[in-house]
């Protein structure tokens, strides 16, 4: 094999600028908020695992604030609005919910919307506690509370409850029906938002005297990165000081702001952080990749005899596999042991994984490296584009009332995609490392995949090249009736692999929340299923049986 057919020095030049580009705007716009570990012992055999953000300027006590995540999600949600606190001198502190990411287990049945209610209260109350008992470090009379859909819903029920909170932000979330006179009130909802839209959340509020501001470039789940809301939210929270201040203002003096801050394109540096972090990580991997085949062709070059080729390729297959693999285990001691910050070797980790997984595939597949890459961009952009869809439906109405929101669609438009790949890359980093703030502790299926990948170089990317191309081409078949209501084996074969991508998508849209907050209205819960995962789905299959689209395939993949 010549590995000079493949082989191009234009490949690593272009992987290194992207690894270089990402790291410029990595360090940058890293704003440099050293967050703690904390664990808070509720009682022998439960914890919530959270994460202290202290000021870096100012003398304690702090004024603080406890942030808390959303339906199946977590708290690196909300380490956005956290760090830009910190930065402007307010504490925050971010925590796991019992039965989601790092935090104590719940059994599917304690799931129930009932029973969360009082888990979830609970648990915000224990760290509301525990910012209270430490004085020295926050300060008791500027204690406040925030969060995101659920998040936000426990953070309004704890301010009526515990009277000592002065502070409440509520994102994505309706107000309750009575909110308490002691605390000032602050709620951010995106123009796009699919559950609890913006005139929902007006008309709930009524004559109350609080804030609310509406983002023009944010949905459900990218709301707390949004930069707007997240703006907004730190310069309310740093101009409000407790009770009094909003209510001076008298009933029907509600504050409502569509731009609480400057729309600068240059306002949002989490946008910037973000894609600097995703071109590291892709550029590192190319990097890899690329030196790996190059030192590939190296070993395999004129000296050796032809007959040796095939079994030199194959133990330099598996030498890179087992080195990369020796490596993440020594990663993983070092974070095991304290030698190196827990959530850096984590972050290691899992890019060594990737790295083995990627390098794995081209060292098999060689020629077929350079198409895979780009078809697998191609249908990353038609997922995207096809679940983007139903998002700006759901903004119409809002659209409709306020036109000046379509001057922001193209910021909207570039920041939607990348919040939403950093939220399943979330997820993915929970998938696999159920532990990494506390002890860094590597799940089943990140074990299994790295022995795999040990015995068979390059498998797992093999084999899920060959499920989407036997799934692409059961979908692409002609629909036609054998018989006279029958069907054949082959399209039961399809209509299988379609309920199977179905049943997924939907379990998709209850992991993100959006059906589980709905569950207790059925013609909603149609309504969503119908618009959220019928609609791109339906989408996606027609693009992939159009012709157009199979050119475009062909076209990249020669």
């Amino acid at each position: 094999m010549n590995f000079r057919l493949y082989w191009r020095p234009i490949n690593l030049v272009l992987s290194l600028i992207l690894l270089g580009v990402g790291l410029w705007l990595t360090a940058t716009f890293n704003p440099r908020i050293q967050s703690e570990p904390l664990a808070i012992l509720l009682d022998n055999q439960r914890q919530l695992v959270a994460r202290i953000y202290p000021p870096k300027t100012g003398n304690s006590p702090y004024p603080a604030i406890v942030l808390c995540h959303g339906v199946n999600s977590s708290k690196e949600v909300m380490a956005p609005l956290a760090v830009e606190l910190a930065r402007n001198g307010i504490a925050a502190i971010t925590f796991d919910f019992g039965g989601y990411g790092e935090s104590y287990p719940l059994p599917l049945a304690a799931k129930s919307e009932e029973k969360l209610a009082v888990s979830t209260l609970n648990d915000a109350q224990a760290v509301v506690n525990f910012a209270f008992s430490h004085p020295e470090r926050f300060d008791p009379n500027r204690v406040g509370i925030g969060g995101h859909s659920l998040g936000g819903t426990v953070a309004q029920q704890l301010a009526q409850q515990d009277t000592r909170i002065r502070q409440v932000l509520v994102i994505s979330m309706t107000p309750e029906t009575a909110l308490p006179k002691k605390a000032d009130f602050w709620f951010g909802v995106g123009a796009y938002e699919q559950l609890n839209t913006a005139s929902e959340i007006r008309a709930a509020l009524g004559d109350n005297p609080a804030e609310l501001v509406v983002s023009p470039t944010a949905d459900h789940i990218t709301a707390p990165y949004d930069p707007f809301l997240i703006q907004s939210a730190v310069k309310w929270a740093m101009g409000s000081r407790g009770a009094g201040e909003q209510r001076s203002r008298g009933a029907g003096e509600q504050r409502s702001s569509i731009y609480p801050v400057s729309l600068s394109l240059l306002t949002p540096v989490f946008f910037i952080l973000i894609l600097g972090l995703l071109m590291t990580f892709a550029g590192g991997l190319a990097c890899g990749t690329c030196l790996l085949l190059r030192l590939g062709e190296r070993l395999r070059g004129p000296t050796y005899s032809a007959n040796l080729t095939p079994q030199l390729r194959q133990v330099y297959r598996y030498a890179v596999s087992w080195l990369i693999a020796l490596v993440m285990l020594l990663v993983w001691s070092m974070g095991a042991n304290n030698l190196s910050p827990i959530r850096g070797a984590g972050n290691m980790l899992i890019f060594a994984w990737c790295l083995q997984l990627v390098s794995n595939y081209a060292l098999r597949h060689p020629f077929q490296v350079a198409a895979v890459v780009r078809v697998a961009l191609l249908y990353s952009c038609l997922c995207l584009g096809a679940f983007f869809l139903p998002v700006l439906i759901c903004g119409m109405g809002e659209i409709m009332s306020h036109p000046v929101y379509l001057t922001h669609l193209p910021q909207f438009l570039l920041q939607w995609p990348l919040f939403t790949i950093y939220n399943l890359v979330q997820k993915l980093k929970l998938d696999l490392l159920p532990a990494h703030t506390l002890e860094l502790e590597p799940s089943f299926l990140l074990v299994f995949v790295v022995w795999l990948e040990l015995i068979w170089p390059g498998v797992t990317l093999t084999g899920l090249q060959v499920m989407f191309g036997r799934a692409l081409g059961w979908l692409r078949r002609d629909w036609k009736l054998t018989e006279m209501g029958k069907i054949s084996q082959k399209q039961l074969g399809l209509l299988t692999m379609l309920l199977v991508v179905l049943a997924g998508a939907i379990y998709q849209r209850i992991t993100d929340g959006l059906l589980g907050v709905v569950a207790t209205n059925g013609l909603m819960v149609l309504q969503m299923l119908a618009l959220m995962v019928f609609l791109p789905i339906g989408v996606i299959v027609a693009c992939c049986r159009s012709s157009w689209w199979r050119r475009w395939e062909r076209w990249l993949l020669h």
